[in-house]
């Protein structure tokens, strides 16, 4: 069953949308107000399997940002998109036991202007962080990357007038990836957290944290070191983003939270 936290009424968020009809979840009741985040089914994966799922916003609200939780924080974060009224997730379990994870997306009552990057091509191996670029007079609100089968997440966050992600490619054959931001007209704050030091072999988490009197529209995390993978990437409550990594790499390396907000 889909949950729904309420986060806040927001007046404006964001400019003109490419739009669509909304899907809806099954039994579930909803308070209708300009911004919600909304959690989806629980994936279920059994060991060294990957799937995609998604989460749909109400109808009548589309995707300002959104994300993922891995509750054992070992799951590998490939893919984090939005599409029409939904937020996509794609992840890999790299572990020899069933484990959960579990979408999440953050809507409103308005539309927005997707932005795409080009199109990035990884050799077996390789790691890149590309953006996706605003048109001009325009902020982020959210954003995240497609990719192809192979590669993981390493880093996904907000550059204010750009949304950067990238990944590492652990498939033998060459594979792609592109970075997506959801844009805006409306100022955003774009706010750093805490860095975190990861040991070699290490998952940890953090946070970033909104302004007092404002609420996420989206958020994600920044890794130095190209094979740090990244777990989970969610709005936490009202005020904060968390986002957990695992350092696959023989040096210590950093996880920094980012977090997009806006004012009610």
């Amino acid at each position: 069953m889909k949950r729904t936290v309420v986060l806040a009424a927001v007046t404006a968020l964001v400019a003109l949308s490419s739009g669509g009809a909304a899907a809806q979840g099954s039994g579930h009741r909803e308070t209708r107000v300009p911004h919600i985040i909304r959690t989806g089914d629980r994936m279920v994966l059994l060991g060294g399997e990957t799937k995609t799922d998604f989460v749909p916003c109400p109808a009548g609200y589309v995707p300002t940002g959104g994300g993922g939780h891995s509750p054992t924080g070992t799951l590998d974060l490939n893919a984090s998109w939005s599409i029409s009224d939904s937020w996509w997730v794609t992840v890999t379990n790299p572990t020899p036991t069933t484990q959960e994870y579990v979408p999440n997306v953050i809507c409103a009552q308005v539309g927005y202007q997707r932005a795409w990057g080009e199109n990035r091509n990884l050799r077996p191996g390789e790691a890149w962080l590309s953006e996706a670029v605003c048109p001009a007079g325009m902020q982020v609100s959210g954003g995240g990357m497609a990719s192809g089968p192979g590669i993981v997440m390493n880093s996904s966050g907000s550059a204010r007038t750009s949304w950067r992600a990238g990944g590492i490619n652990h498939d033998s054959e060459e594979r792609t990836f592109t970075v997506q931001a959801l844009c805006s007209t409306v100022p955003h704050s774009h706010i750093l957290g805490d860095p975190r030091t990861l040991a070699p072999g290490e998952t940890s988490s953090t946070t970033a944290r909104c302004p007092a009197g404002q609420v996420p529209t989206g958020g994600g995390g920044f890794t130095t070191g190209g094979n740090t993978h990244l777990n989970t990437s969610r709005p936490f409550n009202t005020s904060y983003w968390l986002v957990t990594a695992t350092n696959h790499t023989g040096i210590p390396q950093t996880l920094t939270p980012t977090v997009t907000c806006v004012t009610p």
